[in-house]
């Protein structure tokens, strides 16, 4: 409860803000690919696929006509993890495991935005994230003498006594895009700066920190 008041009140006060400053406020709405991964194992981890939607209110704080700048704070649902093991074509015998992590992300961005003419413009944007964990799946994936299997099972990798996982994530996020008459594709990364461990995981190993790092391409509308 406490947690989501300050995220709530936060937001609340970016949109004060930006209402105190006689602010243009717009809205914008995206979704895409975003590609994940864990950094600081001692196992070797590859990317896993997911997706990533959501909205985020654009504030506008300066408007010099050709350039704007802005506060972008948002909401998206995002699908973080990581892969172990992989199995090829002509492999016969194999074993591969993918961690879906499911995260309500939170980023607050500051946005500088380029008018090029012709309804056409650039932007990069920058700003902290904190990511609330939500859920989990981990699937399973097995070859053995040209047999082939496949499980799935929920997970709950937040939960305090039994997962593994802090629920908080936090860190940076830096992006970048094109628009044109409102609609805009941008790309971006997140740099995981919290160690995403709780005392279980801690425990059981001697990793150093382990962090979220997430790459993504977006498409959305501005409106």
């Amino acid at each position: 409860m406490k947690l989501r008041n300050v995220i709530l009140g936060s937001l609340l006060g970016v949109f004060a803000l930006g209402a105190t400053a006689n602010a243009q406020i717009g809205v914008i709405v995206r979704g895409g690919y975003q590609a994940a991964n864990i950094t600081g194992s001692s196992i070797d981890t590859k990317i896993t696929h997911g997706a990533r939607v959501g909205a985020a209110a654009d504030i506008t704080v300066y408007d010099g006509g050709m350039s704007r700048i802005s506060i972008q704070p948002g909401v998206d649902f995002a699908m973080k993890g990581y892969k172990v093991g992989e199995i090829k074509k002509d492999d016969k015998a194999g074993l591969s495991t993918t961690t879906s992590l499911y995260y309500v992300d939170i980023p607050v961005l500051a946005n500088f935005s380029f008018d090029l003419g012709n309804d056409l413009g650039v932007f990069v944007n920058a700003g902290p994230y904190l990511g609330v964990g939500v859920g989990g799946k981990v699937t399973g994936e097995g070859k053995l003498f040209g047999l082939e299997g496949k499980s799935e099972k929920d997970i709950k990798p937040f939960d305090k006594d039994n997962g593994m996982l802090n629920r908080l994530d936090w860190g940076a996020q830096v992006g970048a895009g094109v628009e044109y008459n409102h609609f805009q594709v941008g790309v971006g990364t997140q740099f995981g700066i919290g160690d995403i461990r709780n005392d279980n995981w801690k425990k059981a190993d001697k990793d150093k920190a382990i962090r979220n790092s997430n790459f993504f391409v977006t498409v959305g509308y501005r409106f």
